[in-house]
């Protein structure tokens, strides 16, 4: 599944504006590359 494709299925089941999810989306994976970087966990 690509990121579009989560994109649309989230903007889909939640009603969110599909930019506003491809924004947080994108946001969240910079912060965890970010975390990653610096030698920190990160948990689901």
């Amino acid at each position: 599944m690509t990121k579009a494709e989560i994109a649309s299925e989230i903007a889909k089941t939640t009603g969110t504006d599909r930019f506003a999810v491809v924004t947080v989306i994108e946001q969240f994976m910079t912060v965890v590359k970010d975390c990653l970087a610096h030698g920190e966990n990160v948990y689901t």
